[in-house]
């Protein structure tokens, strides 16, 4: 899901207190973050709120090197975390402090691939990590460097956190009572949703897509009407002496608009199905290269099957054909005296 693409695991909901992330950020010490994670956890269950997992990522901005190229990335250290549930494309996860995996991005910058060695500047000091998998990633347009939770870091250099992950046990529990249970002993704390973090993380772009969806669909409808109002007024101007002629052997102006109808019925038709069927390929042309360019090497779309295939074709069909009868209701002006204009 969208959620490892932002490099962090799957969790039930996010637990954010600002102030103490920058007071952990000062310590420096690694160990307050755990000791952080511990209280919550035990705060948590205190007020049975069944954590199974409480965990969190601390991130840092460190010099990767390869030889003459080098590289600023963000990097990425999960405590309470396991290194194998964390998603990768290539390669093994990381298991020794001084092995990592980076970014298809940030192996590109400095020309490593899965088994070289590599250098990273911690503090002081510039020490070697072998690269044992790739990933993708959506944070900071690409960039990551995920070491293991054994690698000993420069906490003082600390640049930040996502604040604590939560992992409910099998129990069944309300997210919603939840929030609210913690907003009543952490009211300091903001509680998020998975899809409410994802939306932070993207700037709330989510939110706007039901409403996007449904202008892109008004956008086409009109296209679609403009195009047709136009040709079937062309048809009607360059057609007018055979409209004549076939109103003078006895056809009625409703078998000639039904006539007019169907035949933009089945090129409107023909249009919706190879757009319809086509669209997912077009998609990764498109979409999908906008995805690359924030770090996603590789998008699998999910598409509702009722509204692609089903509502949003159906709407600009129904819309379309109406726009056409309508227009082609000037058939009813054009008199059998007309003939004498066919070419």
């Amino acid at each position: 899901g969208l959620l490892e693409w932002f490099g962090t695991q799957k969790c039930d909901f996010f637990i954010v207190d600002e102030e103490k992330i920058s007071e952990l950020i000062l310590s420096g010490e690694k160990q307050k973050f755990y000791d952080y994670l511990e209280d919550t956890k035990q705060l948590l269950r205190e007020h049975e709120i069944l954590a199974n997992k409480v965990y969190t990522e601390v991130f840092f901005r460190l010099k990767i090197r390869k030889g003459d190229q080098s590289y600023q990335s963000f990097s990425l250290q999960g405590l309470n975390t396991r290194m194998e549930d964390y998603v990768y494309d290539e390669g093994v996860a990381p298991v020794y402090e001084n092995e990592i995996a980076v970014t298809h991005i940030v192996a590109e910058k400095i020309g490593a691939s899965v088994g070289d060695t590599i250098y990273i500047t911690n503090g002081d000091k510039e020490e070697p990590y072998v690269i044992t998998a790739m990933y993708q990633s959506m944070n900071n347009m690409g960039e990551g460097i995920r070491f293991t939770e054994q690698a000993k870091l420069d906490y003082t250099a600390t640049a930040g956190g996502f604040g604590i992950q939560v992992r409910l046990g099998d129990q069944d529990q309300d997210f919603e009572q939840i929030r609210d249970s913690i907003k009543k002993i952490m009211p300091q704390v903001k509680v998020q949703s998975v899809r409410e973090f994802i939306d932070h993380m993207v700037g709330g772009v989510s939110e706007q897509l039901d409403a996007l969806k449904i202008m892109i669909l008004v956008i086409v409808i009109c296209i679609n009407i403009l195009v047709v109002v136009l040709m079937q007024k062309m048809f009607l101007i360059r057609e007018q002496g055979e409209v004549g002629m076939l109103k003078a052997i006895g056809f009625s102006d409703q078998a000639m608009i039904a006539w007019q109808t169907k035949r933009i019925m089945l090129v409107l038709f023909l249009g919706i199905a190879a757009g319809t069927l086509t669209g997912s390929g077009f998609s990764k042309i498109t979409a999908g290269k906008v995805f690359q360019m924030v770090g996603a090497s590789e998008i699998t779309f999910v598409i509702n099957p009722l509204e692609v295939y089903l509502i949003y074709p159906l709407a600009v069909f129904i819309v379309t054909v109406f726009a056409c009868m309508v227009t082609m209701q000037k058939v009813r002006k054009i008199s059998v005296q007309q003939i004498n204009e066919m070419d």
